[in-house]
């Protein structure tokens, strides 16, 4: 794996920022040699500490993969996308929800001219794996395990307390039904693939349990058609699961 040294880290971001602004390297720098020269350190002071550096170590992440995902883009005249032909429509800003919070990328737009009713398509996305409401797929994985244990709401409330990225509920709410989407276009194929990975141990058997309130004879020895007979020789009428 190669790995990137602090001088290119910080070339790799400050290539993304206004020139003559300070890089979020360099105000991570800043703060810990400002936090340094504090002599005093209390439960509140520290607690604050842990907040501010976690939002600057955050800063720093989402430049990064700004960088990294603007790596990806194509600007040119026209694009091959699945065979066809794509030509080039505008460039334009793009919010993303990263799992270090939003990042603003501009990006290529491209459209199949022989489709009138297609879709402007961006390849940076395409490659990424871009999902839904322009989410990373990483963000994507952590916003779908969160809105399985608690509501939207909950998570927004969640994500906001933990200080990396910042959806709405609206956004966590959204994202479900696109995946459920993609699931049901290709139910079949992902439901064999989970079948194929499945590891059963040896010894396994399976348990089928049913139960039908009226059909099935679950209470005394008597058949259905005795119970009824029997309330019909007693002049009462049979009511309810007869069984």
């Amino acid at each position: 794996m190669k790995m990137l040294s602090h001088v290119s880290v910080a070339n790799a971001v400050t290539s993304v920022l206004i020139e003559g602004a300070p890089s979020p390297l360099e105000k991570l720098r800043e703060f810990m040699e400002t936090h340094r020269m504090k002599s005093k350190m209390g439960p509140q002071s520290f607690a604050d500490f842990e907040r501010d550096l976690h939002a600057r170590v955050m800063e720093v992440e989402r430049d990064l993969v700004a960088t990294e995902m603007a790596r990806h883009d194509i600007d040119a005249d026209a694009v091959v996308i699945d065979g066809k032909v794509h030509r080039r429509v505008l460039r334009q800003s793009q919010t993303y929800e990263t799992a270090a919070g939003n990042v603003v990328i501009e990006r290529t737009l491209y459209k199949d001219r022989t489709d009138e009713d297609g879709r402007c398509v961006s390849p940076m996305e395409l490659a990424l794996g871009i999902i839904g409401d322009f989410w990373t797929p990483r963000a994507a994985q952590q916003a779908l395990w969160v809105v399985t244990q608690m509501t939207p709401k909950k998570g927004e409330d969640l994500f906001e307390r933990v200080g990396n990225m910042t959806p709405s509920k609206s956004s966590l709410g959204r994202l479900p039904k696109v995946i459920a989407e993609r699931w049901e276009d290709n139910r079949e194929a992902f439901e064999r693939m989970l079948r194929d990975g499945l590891e059963i141990p040896e010894g396994t058997v399976s348990i089928a349990v049913s139960l039908d309130g009226v059909l099935a004879p679950i209470d005394g020895a008597n058949s259905p058609t005795e119970v009824r007979a029997k309330a019909v020789n007693e002049g009462r009428q049979s009511k309810g699961p007869a069984g």
